[in-house]
C-alpha cells in the first residue's frame, strides 16, 4: 500500500493511497472464492459453480465488496498511524481499479489544534446595564395598548386609526367569481397586519356605509389557493368602536399593583433582568470572538454544515411542535442555513477555545461542584421527582457541566483582561 498525504488546508487533508496489482488479483479471488459458496447460478447446485463462470458473473460484486472493505480498514490504519484526529465523515473523491492495481482519493476533515498565545491583557467592551425612562415609557405603552376597552362610536361619528371595525362582506369575489357573502367581520385599524387597501376604506367611515374595495393578495400568503388573486369585496360598515387606554392607576390595578409607581418598578425590574441577560450573552459572544481573532484557526466546514443543518431541522421541529407547517410559511432557507453557518462557525470556535483553555490554565469542573449544581436545580424545582430522573441523563448532566465550564472559562477571562464598559 503506497500512501500520500497532501493538506489542502489546515484542516483538510487529501489522501491518494495505491494497491498493488498482485495484491488487489489475490484479494478479489478471496471475495470470489467466498461468494463461490453461496453463489446461485442457473444449471448448478448452490455453490457449486465452477470458479470461472463465479468469476465471470460476480466481479463486479468482488470488486464492490473489497473496494468497500479495504477503503474502510485502510483509512483507519492511515488515520491512526499518522495521529490525523478526524473531524467528518471522511468523502471519497474517486475509486478506481486500474492496470497498476486500485486507487482510492478520500478528503477528510481534522480537528484544528488550537495554540492560544494571545488571551491576556485584551481590552473587551462590554454594555453599560442603564434602563432609561425611554424603555419603561415604551412598556407602559404596550400595556396601555394590550389593556384598551372599547367604547361604542357615537351615530354620526367615524372611524379613525385608531377604531375596531365591525363589517358585512355584501359580496366577495375571487378573480371575478363569486364566492359568497360574509356577516360580523371585525378588524382593528391600528394592526398593521390588514391589507392597506381595507384600512384605507374602512377608516373615515359612518355606520351603515357601504363601500367597495379590492385588493391582490401576496405570494407569500399562507393559503396557497389565494396567492396573487384578485379580491374584490363590497362592504357595510356595522359597528364602529374606539379604544380606549386605561391611564397609568387604572393600568396598575388592572395588572394586580397599587398604584402607578409599584408598576413602574416591576416594569424596571423586568426590563433589567431581561438587559442583563442580553448583555451578558453578547459580551461573551464579542469575548470569544475577541479571542479567535486573536488567536485565529480554522474550523472544518463540514463540521460547520452539520451543525447549520441541525439548527435549521431543530428550527423546523420546534415549528411543528406549535402546530404550524414549515413548508407552507414561504421561509427563506437559504438565508436561514447561511445564518446559521456563521452562528455554528462562532459556536464552534467557542467550542476549541474553552477545551485549550481548560487544558492551558488548569480550569476544571470538579465532580463535586458538578453535583452541587445539580442538587441545587432539583432544590429549585417545584417537581423534585421529576427533576432528579431527568437530571441523571448523561447528556443532561454533560450540558451542565459545560455550562459551568464556560463559566469558569468567562471569569477566569474577565479577571485577566480589560472590560471597558460602554454605552448601549
Amino acid at each position: 500500500m503506497k500512501v500520500n498525504i497532501e493538506d489542502l488546508s489546515s484542516v483538510k487533508k487529501k489522501i491518494v493511497v495505491n494497491f498493488p496489482k498482485e495484491t488487489v488479483e489475490g484479494e478479489l479471488k478471496k471475495e470470489l472464492l467466498k461468494i463461490q459458496k453461496t453463489a446461485e447460478i442457473k444449471g448448478f447446485r448452490k455453490g457449486k459453480a465452477p470458479y470461472s463462470i463465479v468469476e465471470k458473473i460476480y466481479m463486479p460484486e468482488a470488486m464492490r465488496r473489497y473496494a468497500e472493505r479495504i477503503i474502510k480498514e485502510s483509512l483507519e490504519s492511515i488515520t491512526t498511524e499518522n495521529k490525523l484526529d478526524i473531524a467528518t465523515r471522511p468523502v471519497i473523491e474517486k475509486e478506481d481499479f486500474t492496470e497498476a492495481g486500485f486507487e482510492y482519493h478520500a478528503i477528510i476533515e481534522v480537528h484544528p489544534k488550537v495554540e492560544l498565545n494571545n488571551y491576556k491583557n485584551l481590552t473587551i467592551k462590554k454594555q453599560k446595564l442603564n434602563v432609561s425612562e425611554d424603555l419603561i415609557e415604551g412598556r407602559i405603552k404596550e400595556l396601555k395598548e394590550q389593556n384598551y376597552a372599547l367604547e361604542d362610536a357615537k351615530e354620526d361619528e367615524k372611524s379613525d386609526s385608531n377604531s375596531v371595525v365591525t363589517f358585512d362582506v355584501l359580496e366577495y369575489k375571487l378573480d371575478g367569481e363569486f364566492i359568497g357573502k360574509f356577516d360580523n367581520e371585525v378588524v382593528d385599524l391600528s394592526k398593521e397586519t390588514i391589507f392597506s387597501e381595507l384600512r384605507t376604506a374602512l377608516a373615515d367611515s359612518g355606520m351603515g356605509e357601504i363601500k367597495e374595495v379590492s385588493f391582490t393578495y401576496p405570494e407569500d400568503m399562507e393559503d396557497e389557493k389565494l396567492r396573487g388573486k384578485r379580491a374584490e369585496l363590497k362592504i357595510m360598515i356595522k359597528k364602529i368602536a374606539k379604544k380606549v387606554l386605561p391611564d397609568e392607576n387604572e393600568l396598575a390595578k388592572k395588572m394586580g399593583f397599587e398604584d402607578s409607581t409599584l408598576l413602574r418598578e416591576d416594569i424596571k425590574k423586568n426590563i433589567e433582568t431581561k438587559l442583563s441577560r442580553e448583555i451578558e450573552d453578547k459580551f461573551k459572544v464579542d469575548l470569544f470572538n475577541k479571542i479567535a481573532e486573536e488567536n485565529p484557526f480554522e474550523v472544518p466546514e463540514g463540521m460547520i454544515d452539520e451543525l447549520a443543518i441541525k439548527m435549521l431541522e431543530d428550527f423546523m421541529r420546534n415549528l411543528e411542535k406549535a402546530g404550524l407547517d414549515p413548508s407552507k410559511m414561504n421561509l427563506d432557507w437559504k438565508n436561514m442555513y447561511e445564518a446559521n453557518k456563521k452562528s455554528a462557525e462562532h459556536i464552534l470556535k467557542r467550542h476549541y477555545i474553552l477545551k485549550a483553555l481548560k487544558e492551558k490554565e488548569n480550569l476544571e469542573v470538579t465532580e463535586d461542584e458538578l453535583e452541587n449544581r445539580v442538587a441545587e436545580i432539583i432544590e429549585k424545582s417545584q417537581d423534585k421527582e421529576k427533576a432528579s430522573l431527568y437530571l441523571s441523563n448523561p447528556n443532561v448532566r454533560r450540558n451542565i457541566y459545560m455550562d459551568m465550564l464556560e463559566n469558569k472559562v468567562v471569569e477566569f477571562l474577565i479577571s485577566n483582561n480589560n472590560i471597558e464598559m460602554v454605552e448601549g
